[in-house]
């Protein structure tokens, strides 16, 4: 809710910055919601909460600052907050609004090399834990043989779609040729701005924008000669492209305001397209995500209200594979660890950043997935107290690894042979 506001406040002021009606800020997120709200790489702004949404925040008050041309040297410690809530969004947008003071004046070259220097040493501690952590801790974990490289795992196994382009001719086509046609149509769009723009403020955006596409283009073709490493996954090169979107979009509005003779004109007749269509998908977005939802919500209550009571403290439960397969990560058991207080001995989405991490998660990833679908050996590398399965699935399971021991209309709970809680539920 505080984000929320934050944006709210923070979008008003960059649409102002802009000579932006109210109508205009909302044809321009209307665009950025049908869009959704990037142009590759599957990267947003106002999906959810994470850290990287507090992180825009700040931003955005960091561009807006740079932007107005007043008190420039306020952004820094805006952009510094940010770094600090999300290092790869800090640093890229900090330096992208340098960039956007050289091309507005390229006689600022010196005050962005000062501010630089202080936006460095404001993030030097974090990068000193980073650096320590990354030298120290991690170096010191060994790391088994045969594996595949951390890298190939975090960008090509885990999430192709964010960091990995060319992982297939078939994912390139669907995924992201539509982003490389927006983006090669947005950077003629900035150079057209840039040459036609009567205020300097939208001529200097259209500029700073190119040099950003220019980034999507060049970030495309690194990632290509890394194709089959992943080596640049971590680092999330397409994740500037959602901001740069609404940038791109406040600039357009406002060089067609400029442009053309009946701007209200205009407005009614681009918000009479775009913003029902927005309402209209968003609204059936939000029904079929609270439906999926609700479909397994009395389901997986049950299930965590018997792991809860009925296992021991330390019990540790596998969730199968096919159960985010068929319901998808936002709707699975994310939170079965805060809601049941058990281990899950892993889960997809919650991915680590550090090359040793990676490749655990990846060890255990390999684990789940021979379970669920050879059945349970002898002496597993790892325990596996419960196994939380689909029902279908059930018998297939039950053959090697126990006996059910809770159903519910979708799920069974199967607990292993030999588990820590096959005493405590006999007793």
């Amino acid at each position: 809710m505080v984000l929320i506001a934050a944006f709210s406040i923070l979008l008003c002021v960059l649409f102002d910055l802009f000579g932006l009606a109210p109508v205009d800020g909302a044809i321009v997120l209307a665009v950025f919601g049908l869009l959704r709200q990037q142009v590759m790489g599957g990267e947003w702004v106002f999906n959810g909460y994470e850290a990287k949404v507090a992180a825009y925040a700040f931003v955005t008050a960091g561009l807006v600052t740079v932007v107005a041309r007043r008190r420039s040297w306020t952004s820094v410690p805006l952009f510094a907050i940010a770094t600090y809530f999300h290092f790869l969004v800090g640093i890229f947008w900090f330096h992208a609004a340098l960039l956007w003071r050289v091309v507005d004046d390229r006689c600022a070259q010196r005050h962005a090399i000062i501010e630089a220097a202080w936006f460095w040493l404001a993030i030097f501690p974090l990068i000193a834990v980073i650096e320590w952590k990354r030298w120290t801790i991690d170096a010191a974990i060994p790391v088994s043989p045969g594996l595949p490289s951390p890298d190939y795992i975090y960008s090509i196994l885990r999430e192709p779609w964010h960091a990995a382009p060319f992982f297939s001719r078939y994912s390139f086509a669907t995924d992201w040729l539509p982003g490389c046609i927006l983006a090669g149509g947005m950077f003629v769009g900035a150079l057209t701005v840039a040459a036609t723009a009567g205020e300097a403020r939208v001529a200097a955006t259209a500029r700073w924008l190119a040099c950003l596409l220019v980034y999507l283009f060049a970030a495309l073709a690194l990632c290509y000669f890394y194709r089959r490493t992943g080596t640049l996954g971590k680092f999330y090169p397409f994740r500037p492209s959602s901001l740069l979107l609404l940038v791109w979009l406040v600039t357009v509005v406002a060089w067609l305001n400029e442009l053309v003779l009946r701007p209200r004109l205009l407005r009614l007749v681009a918000g009479a397209l775009v913003i029902p269509s927005f309402i209209w998908t968003t609204a059936l977005h939000l029904r079929q995500d609270i439906k999926a939802r609700a479909q397994i919500a009395s389901d997986k209550a049950m299930i965590q209200d018997f792991l809860r009571d009925k296992t021991p403290p330390d019990a540790v439960v596998l969730v199968d594979p096919a159960i985010e397969a068929f319901l998808g990560i936002d709707y699975s058991f994310l939170d079965i660890e805060r809601t049941t207080h058990r281990f899950a001995l892993v889960l997809f989405k919650f991915t680590p950043t550090n090359d040793p991490e990676i490749l655990e998660w990846h060890r255990r990833m390999e684990f789940r997935r021979s379970t669920f679908e050879r059945g349970c050996g002898a002496d597993p590398i790892y325990r596996r107290d419960y196994l939380l399965t689909m029902r279908d699935r059930e018998g297939f399971l039950e053959r090697s690894c126990g006996p059910s021991v809770f159903e519910t209309g979708r799920f069974a709970l199967l607990r292993t042979a030999g588990s820590v809680g096959s005493a405590a539920a006999q007793h």
